[in-house]
């Protein structure tokens, strides 16, 4: 009899804080989804390139609105037809040979504080000079106004 006392005792104890745990775990979960976690945009990176056609170089992004885009182009030669950084979209015309480094950019964005965080979706519109046309890379671009 004694034993089952016991054994009850261990079993409330351990219902009891496994719930406080469980409540601290969601608390978490939901802090880091809002970006509470996020110290102010610290990691600098644009994520959503497509895979085998470009790859991620650096971006920056001042806070008189002008953004640039650096990257390595693919196998094949590419015309960059627009960028769209937070709505504002401008035309860009460049072309981009295979294999070597990519630059997009413009100015006129929208503006922000600098050394503030920011956290803008942006597209690239381009083509495959052999064919292809009316291609997206959708962007996800983050870090702090320079």
């Amino acid at each position: 009899m004694k034993l089952d006392k016991k054994g009850q005792s261990a079993l409330e104890y351990l219902m009891t804080y496994g719930w406080a745990l469980v409540v601290i775990v969601v608390v978490v979960a939901v802090l880091y989804a809002l970006g509470v976690f996020n110290i102010g945009g610290s990691i600098e990176t644009c994520t959503g390139f497509p895979a085998g056609q470009f790859t991620y170089g650096s971006h920056q992004y001042k806070a008189n609105g002008d953004f640039n885009l650096q990257f390595t182009n693919g196998p094949k030669e590419i015309k960059l037809e627009s960028l769209k950084v937070a709505g504002t979209s401008k035309t860009l015309g460049a072309i981009v040979t295979s294999g070597s480094t990519g630059y997009a950019g413009s100015t006129g964005f929208p503006v922000g504080t600098s050394g503030g965080a920011y956290n803008v979706d942006a597209v690239l519109t381009y083509n495959i000079t052999s064919g292809l046309n009316g291609l997206t890379a959708s962007l996800k671009c983050t870090g702090k106004y320079q």
